[in-house]
């Protein structure tokens, strides 16, 4: 099986620019991707590039917040790790769906199984966690699996807490 591209790999290059300039999808849908780890950011905003998406990158969830205010309504999808410092994955996704119910949430992980953290997945409305580490094949196929399922009924802006 195709192992894809390893982060190592991106590890001396330049962070990717805030836009992506790879060819167009269909739709060429705006994925947020937020990782602390700038090896993985880099990972998965190529592939996501090459393969039609536009992509802006975050280093966190305080500067992801920030784009979602400034671009929001624009961003479909937005990929974040779980464990990060300051603000962890499932906080940002919490407060992301306040400024945009409508967004889409792909959570990454190398450090859990989907069993271990399924009670904040259902709490949040997420039924795919993509697990490091993962080819390009894999990222394609969650990406599309989330930017095309039905809506999440589920009204999380309500909800009492994490």
């Amino acid at each position: 099986m195709d192992a894809g591209i390893t982060p190592s790999q991106f590890e001396k290059q330049p962070d990717i620019p805030c836009r992506g300039q790879g060819k167009k999808g269909e739709k060429g849908d705006l994925v947020l991707v937020v990782d602390d780890a700038l090896p993985m950011r880099r990972l998965v905003s190529m592939v996501l590039i090459k393969n039609g998406y536009e992509v802006v990158n975050a280093d966190g969830g305080r500067g992801a917040l920030d784009i979602l205010k400034a671009q929001g309504a624009n961003i479909k999808l937005l990929i974040t790790d779980v464990l990060m410092p300051g603000m962890d994955g499932f906080t940002l996704i919490y407060e992301a769906k306040k400024l945009n119910p409508q967004l889409r949430f792909l959570p990454m992980t190398g450090s859990f199984t989907f069993e271990e953290i399924e009670d904040q997945l259902i709490q949040l409305g997420l039924g795919k966690l993509l697990h490091k580490p993962f080819n390009h094949l894999q990222l394609l196929n969650a990406v599309e699996a989330v930017l095309k399922a039905p809506e999440c009924s589920k009204d999380l802006a309500s909800s009492e807490s994490l």
